[in-house]
């Protein structure tokens, strides 16, 4: 017979790990979550998603997944080798185990074998630690517990399926696609929860029978139990109940972050939609949406002094941009003609190499008065990218509004910036 070592200081660190676990796999679910609601409503509304925010989603997935990936492998480690001892315990019982105790660690790893040894390990060690059974016995009546088969269900699920789904988003993927398995990686890491307490279930039974079977072979004076069998129950409850509170609570919070970046605006009038806020008005076709933003290096929200507003649908080749800002007021023609040639460089920063054609400025009639406009054509990889850009300095002089029609078509462009010209106000 083998000698027989207690795994309660295993246990004890792998009960406080699926603790941690349980809360982390609630904050996961409210990130998957959140971003499920996120992305259906950038499919809604294409404009409705910064890239502040995709940077920002980006990050929090990051360091979210390097938490998780370290506390995977502290995790991991304690497992296997309290595995390994407990089923290494079987040799003190004077049961010669079925597989050979090493597979208790490499089991995990080998693939495929990782899918099926390290459940069957646990099993045999679960029948084999039955504190009723004399030396050298087995289990006569292999009935494994339902909690501890959804335990390996729901770890299969969590270590198999969820990855698949991870590997899915790249630099491009379907959108729909993406808040799909976005949300079905949540329910996933909800289950999580529910698994990292049967886990905590598990090392604690398990380390008990195994505690209490020594004690009756002799083998160690006294059996420890964790806690008494009337607060079991508590403490499993309360694992839950916190976990599914730091899922809501970090839902609530990831939403009031989001809810001050990009946020969509629009009012019916008539048969096209209305844009009205920080004094500033328009109209714009009911094919497109319009969303409103702070200027970059101003902040995430509009205000009376400075904001924009981009207008664009999926469908359409056509982007509209209003601007307002103090720094657009009171420009003489020359001037605002220098500064719509800055804005049309700007516009083409995005690309590489691009090449900004300056049409000559002239002066149009609009809703607030006269509008310096000025046509450019921006070549770039291969694309020919015809900007229409206005400016005017507003009614009370503090502040002036530039207009931006972007498309394929310069007529088009140049025919869309007189419409929305012609009912833009500030």
């Amino acid at each position: 017979m083998g000698e027989y070592r207690t795994t309660t200081s295993y246990a004890t660190a792998l009960r406080i790990m699926f603790a941690v676990w349980a809360v982390l796999a609630g904050l996961t679910a409210a990130v998957q979550l959140t971003t499920f609601r996120v992305l259906r409503r950038f499919i809604a509304n294409p404009f409705s998603l910064s890239f502040e925010q995709a940077e920002m989603w980006d990050e929090r997935s990051v360091r979210l997944g390097i938490v998780l990936i370290a506390a995977s492998l502290v995790a991991g480690v304690l497992f296997a080798t309290w595995l390994w001892r407990s089923y290494k315990n079987l040799e003190a019982f004077g049961v010669a185990p079925v597989h050979k105790t090493s597979w208790a660690f490499w089991g995990w790893i080998v693939p495929f074998m990782n899918l099926v040894r390290p459940k069957q390990i646990v099993d045999e060690m679960w029948l084999a630690s039955s504190p009723g059974l004399p030396a050298g016995t087995r289990d006569g009546h292999p009935v494994i517990p339902m909690w501890v088969h959804a335990w390996w269900a729901v770890f299969l699920l969590s270590r198999v399926v969820a990855p698949w789904f991870e590997s899915q988003f790249g630099d491009s993927f379907d959108v729909d696609a993406a808040a799909r398995d976005s949300l079905i990686l949540g329910i996933i890491s909800l289950l999580e929860i529910g698994g990292a307490v049967l886990a905590f279930w598990l090392v604690t039974r398990a380390t008990e029978r195994q505690e209490q079977k020594a004690h009756n072979l002799g083998l160690v004076e006294e059996a420890v139990q964790f806690r008494p069998a009337s607060g079991r129950r508590v403490l499993l409850g309360g694992m839950i109940v916190a976990s599914l509170i730091v899922c809501a609570v970090s839902m609530v919070l990831f939403h009031e972050a989001d809810a001050t970046m990009l946020a969509e605006v629009e009012t019916i009038d008539g048969g096209d939609h209305r844009y009205d806020a920080h004094d500033v008005s328009f109209e714009y076709p009911a094919s497109m949406v319009a969303a409103e933003s702070g200027l970059i290096g101003d902040g995430s929200e509009a205000t009376i002094d400075m904001g924009q507003v981009v207008v664009g649908s999926v469908a359409s080749d056509l982007a509209l941009v209003v601007i307002w800002s103090p720094f657009i007021s009171d420009l003489t023609e020359a001037e605002t003609s220098d500064l719509l040639a800055d804005i049309a460089d700007a516009s083409a920063s995005g690309y590489e190499s691009p090449l900004v054609e300056r049409g000559v400025p002239e002066s149009i009639e609009g809703a607030m008065g006269p509008f310096i406009v000025r046509p450019f054509v921006i070549r770039a990889e291969g694309e020919e990218i015809a900007l229409e850009a206005a400016a005017a300095t507003c009614a009370d002089s503090s502040r002036g509004v530039a207009a931006l029609a972007m498309g394929d078509d310069q007529r088009r462009a140049r025919a869309e910036l007189e419409d929305l010209l012609a009912t833009l106000r500030c």
